[in-house]
């Protein structure tokens, strides 16, 4: 035997579910703009020794080689030549940026890490040639701001807004977000409804005993044991 359960509809049920989509994209993106915006700040007001040590840049380095990958963009690989001890943060697919310490703010140009392993590192830059600054030495690179996790959960949202659509594979999407109420089937287990009373203890009420009387329960009123509690 099953009972089904209805629950009435939440306040999101008067919301159309384009609206509650949009609002949530745009939430979203004005968290991940705050957190790009605190990201900078910080990273800006931290000289290049304390971010070497945060584990969030490498330098100084040196240039081994360069390369043309696919779209007409430049491959340059870097070799960490101090501070190889240093535990750091730079991973293949890292959105980072190769800087010249004599300009940090106008000589830098942003990519992303393509190859990582010891202290060597291979960067994708958004460009097809190597800037002229590269050549005076004071080299390094920092990591940037990691939008991974946004794009996903962006991703996660334009999926559950095309889903919510479909009369079956979308009724989860469409009870998480209020616009359908749900339902629960309950399985009744029969023989739990045949177990014997538990002996009351002297001083206490057995907790399996009704609360109301027949003629109460007839009547659909309860009654209130307590009702005598404040005289």
């Amino acid at each position: 035997m099953l009972l089904k359960v209805d629950r009435p509809p939440t306040e999101n049920a008067y919301l159309c579910r384009m609206d509650y989509f949009s609002r949530l994209r745009q939430l979203l993106q004005q968290e991940k703009s705050e957190d790009r915006e605190n990201y900078r700040k910080q990273t800006e007001s931290v000289p290049v020794t304390q971010r070497r040590a945060n584990g969030l840049a490498w330098y100084p380095i040196a240039i081994r080689g360069s390369e043309m990958s696919h779209g007409d963009y430049l491959t340059v690989e870097v070799e960490r030549t101090t501070h190889q001890d240093v535990p750091h943060q730079l991973r293949f697919g890292a959105s980072a940026v190769l800087f010249s310490q004599h300009d940090p703010k106008e000589h830098r140009a942003e990519g992303t890490i393509s190859w990582q392993s010891g202290n060597r590192l291979k960067i994708t830059l958004r460009t097809d040639e190597l800037p002229d600054w590269a050549d005076g030495g004071k080299l390094g690179i920092d990591l940037l701001f990691d939008d991974t996790s946004y794009e996903e959960m962006f991703s996660a949202l334009q999926r559950a807004d095309a889903l919510a659509e479909k009369p079956t594979e979308g009724r989860l999407v469409r009870v998480l977000t209020g616009m359908e109420a749900p339902e629960f089937d309950v399985p009744i287990n029969r023989s739990l409804l045949k177990t014997e009373p538990l002996p009351a203890r002297s001083g206490m009420e057995n907790p399996l005993r009704p609360r109301c009387s027949r003629g109460a329960r007839a009547s659909g009123h309860r009654q209130n044991h307590y009702a005598g509690a404040g005289h």
